[in-house]
C-alpha cells in the first residue's frame, strides 16, 4: 500500500469516528441490536470504501453483538468472516481474516475441548455442523487458516501497523 493510499485509508477512518461513538452510546445503554445495525452499516460502507482497517473492527464487533443477541448462535462470526474472506481480493484483509479464523477456531475448541475430545475422530469427513467437529476438524483448519494468513508475506511486511491502529 503506497504512503497516499494509507493517508487516505487513515482519513477515512476519521469519517467512521461519528458512527462508532452511536456503537459505543448503544451498548452503554444495552442495546446489541441497535449497535448491530449500526456496525452493519459501518461494514457496507467499509467494503464500499476499501477501508480494511473498519471491515475488520465491524467484523469483530458484528461477532460480539451477534453473540449478545443470541449466545447460541455461537458460530455465526465464522460463516460471516468466512464469507467475507470469500468475498474479497485484498490479500491483507484476506491474511487478516484467515488470522482471525485461525485464532476463533482455536477458541471455539479450546472453550468445548472437553466435550470435543471424548468424540469418535472422524477421518476424511468434516460434518457441516461445526458443533459436530473432532478435534482433527478443528486442528485442520486452525492449521489451514494459520497458513493462509502468511501467504502473502510481501504485502504484509509492507503494510503499516499504524493502518491498523482503529482495530
Amino acid at each position: 500500500m503506497t504512503h497516499q493510499a494509507q493517508n487516505k485509508q487513515i482519513m477515512n477512518n476519521k469519517d467512521y469516528t461519528h458512527l462508532w461513538q452511536q456503537v459505543e452510546e448503544m451498548e452503554q445503554q444495552s442495546l446489541p441490536k441497535s449497535a448491530s445495525e449500526i456496525v452493519n452499516t459501518i461494514l457496507k460502507q467499509a467494503i464500499t470504501d476499501k477501508n480494511t482497517p473498519q471491515v475488520i473492527k465491524s467484523l469483530i464487533h458484528q461477532g460480539k453483538y451477534d453473540l449478545a443477541i443470541d449466545a447460541e448462535n455461537d458460530t455465526l462470526m465464522f460463516h460471516n468472516l468466512k464469507q467475507m474472506l470469500a468475498t474479497t481480493n485484498d490479500v491483507v484483509e484476506q491474511s487478516v481474516i484467515n488470522s482471525m479464523l485461525a485464532e476463533l477456531y482455536l477458541q471455539y475448541y479450546n472453550k468445548d475441548r472437553w466435550s470435543i475430545y471424548h468424540r469418535t475422530q472422524l477421518a476424511d469427513f468434516v460434518p457441516a455442523d461445526m458443533k459436530e467437529w473432532t478435534k482433527n476438524n478443528f486442528f485442520d483448519k486452525v492449521v489451514t487458516h494459520a497458513n493462509a494468513s502468511l501467504t502473502a508475506q510481501a504485502e504484509l511486511e509492507q503494510t503499516e501497523v499504524k493502518t491498523y491502529k482503529t482495530v
